[in-house]
């Protein structure tokens, strides 16, 4: 397979190029939710758009998201999830190189969230 070492290669200097990007303007870091009067679906919106333009800038084909703000931060899971689902719909309807978007789930129960709202049991 020649053009997997190539394949490899590329996608390390990608990914090598997007981590110095997040360090010096990282979308996300800090998004706490505050029981959503500070700007938190707008904020997170952002951090959705952000990831996907630095990706598609990259000239990548697919990129994958964890749940972000859950957990720790505490943005409630199933609005988070709206929030992503919407975010990432409106960036793929205008043609870029991301033919892709993988929602990481970090538990069942997020997956079933993902799954409900895609209306679909891909993935599970």
């Amino acid at each position: 397979m020649p053009n997997a070492g190539r394949l490899s290669d590329r996608a390390g200097a990608a990914h090598s190029r997007l981590q110095a990007a997040r360090e010096v303007r990282d979308p996300y870091r800090g998004l706490v939710w505050h029981g959503g009067m500070q700007n938190e679906t707008k904020l997170l919106a952002s951090c959705y758009r952000e990831s996907l333009s630095l990706a598609a800038a990259e000239q990548l084909a697919s990129f994958a998201f964890p749940c972000i703000s859950t957990g720790i931060f505490g943005y409630p899971p199933e609005q988070a999830a709206n929030v992503a689902i919407s975010a990432v719909r409106d960036f793929l309807s205008v043609p870029s190189s991301l033919r892709e978007v993988i929602f990481c789930c970090y538990s069942a129960g997020d997956l079933e969230i993902y799954q409900s709202l895609l209306g679909n049991t891909e993935g599970g």
